[in-house]
């Protein structure tokens, strides 16, 4: 949600490599669960579990008053993307501005506020509706008075954890793991998108059926408490182990091992983009699809995701890695095959056609997405990578929630 992946000659290879390259991988090295993997992999995978548990259980709450329509959904999944890079451009900010000590202490206090935002958060949605204003608004409104700050709190721990993370393990001592590089930060990433995972799958089949509304409410609310307390004595930790980390990009580079570190060209920044939007788009529009032209079964809507999700843990972790140059070979195969039945004079039956869909979302996520992971750029700027591959997402997910149904008659995206 694992090994360390390959690295490139970041001077040389600005942009994605070539399929062939895509395999290569650094010599196996001895990985440790230290101290620091357990706790700072834990609170990761922890945020992440809570912030996919609590999509569907707000989708219960709010939903409903809307009629639970796929356009409905495609508009939750906009606003948590929405939240994400607002989560991702804090994380940033804090990291490069703040520092280590002073960005903790904002977070601190971030925390506290969320806390009591949960605490206050009305218990029915459907009293927040406005009728004078459009669904989307309502809609938008009511999930950010409902879960937005906590939401956004648990947003912003990836891109802080792994930063800190990438500190501790290049302070050197034995917190740090024998024979690790400050690079290992990225398989944090796998990590939380396997907490995302676990999560999507547990609500349905073990959460909603032992659990009423209030007691899942309950029990979230008492997760984010513990989120909280833990990634405090995280950041603690961090702190007495790197120090006060200055709020530079020099000062985070030398605290990565990092002498200097040139900034990304906006030509390698815009292939990240592309690489994350074009996979986040197919996602929104392979569920708006399903839902809209074949069968309106929320349970198979949280299938996409779910693909969507297993392919950045590929990407991102070394042994899952190997699979990327099959699925990039693969990728122009999938993505002619998902425009046949379109194509097609005769209908498709139901059962084949969400076969095709879902492998070609696979497919050609799991290239995009291997190919971004092989780019991916020093520790020193982990925080920049992340906030504009949440830009992609966000973007392609406004398109196909927000323009699309105005622009196109039909689900043509």
């Amino acid at each position: 949600m694992i090994e360390p992946g390959a690295t490139l000659d970041r001077a040389s290879q600005p942009t994605a490599p070539a399929a062939s390259q895509v395999a290569a991988t650094a010599p196996r090295r001895r990985w440790l669960p230290s101290s620091t993997v357990l706790a700072f992999g834990g609170v990761i995978g922890w945020s992440a579990f809570l912030l996919f548990s609590v999509e569907p259980l707000i989708g219960r709450v709010v939903l409903p008053v809307f009629g639970g329509t796929p356009a409905v959904w495609a508009t939750t999944l906009f606003f948590f993307q929405a939240v994400l890079l607002l989560g991702y451009l804090y994380g940033h900010l804090s990291v490069t501005r703040l520092g280590l000590w002073r960005g903790a202490l904002l977070h601190g206090v971030l925390l506290a506020v969320a806390a009591v935002a949960l605490l206050v958060a009305p218990a029915r949605a459907a009293d927040l509706r406005n009728p004078a204003i459009p669904d989307v608004i309502n809609l938008v409104g009511m999930l950010a008075a409902t879960i937005g700050l906590p939401a956004f709190v648990l947003t912003t721990t990836t891109p802080l954890v792994s930063a800190w993370f990438a500190a501790v393990r290049s302070s050197g001592g034995e917190a740090a793991g024998e024979g690790a590089a400050a690079d290992d930060a990225y398989w944090l990433y796998a990590l939380s998108n396997a907490g995302s995972l676990l999560a999507l799958l547990a609500y349905p089949f073990v959460v909603e059926p032992r659990l009423g509304l209030s007691a899942q409410r309950g029990v979230w609310a008492a997760g984010f408490v513990l989120f909280g307390l833990a990634i405090l004595a995280v950041a603690w930790w961090a702190t007495r182990r790197v120090g006060s980390w200055a709020p530079t990009d020099e000062a985070v580079s030398q605290s990565t091992s990092m002498a200097t570190v040139a900034a990304p060209t906006w030509r390698r920044r815009l292939t990240w983009l592309l690489l994350a939007a074009v996979p986040s788009g197919l996602l929104s529009a392979v569920t708006t699809f399903i839902a809209t032209d074949l069968v309106s079964a929320p349970l198979l809507w949280l299938v996409p995701l779910a693909i969507y999700l297993v392919t950045f843990i590929i990407a991102f972790s070394a042994r899952g890695r190997r699979l990327v140059p099959a699925a990039i070979v693969a990728a122009p195969a999938a993505v002619t095959l998902m425009w046949v039945p379109y194509g097609s004079a005769g209908g498709w039956p139901i059962l084949p056609l969400v076969v095709l869909m879902y492998g070609g979302l696979g497919v050609v996520a799991t290239a995009l997405h291997g190919r971004l992971a092989l780019d991916r750029p020093e520790p020193a700027r982990l925080t920049e990578f992340y906030l504009v591959v949440s830009i992609g997402g966000a973007l392609a997910s406004a398109f196909v929630a927000l323009l699309a149904p105005v622009l196109f008659p039909g689900v043509w995206e």
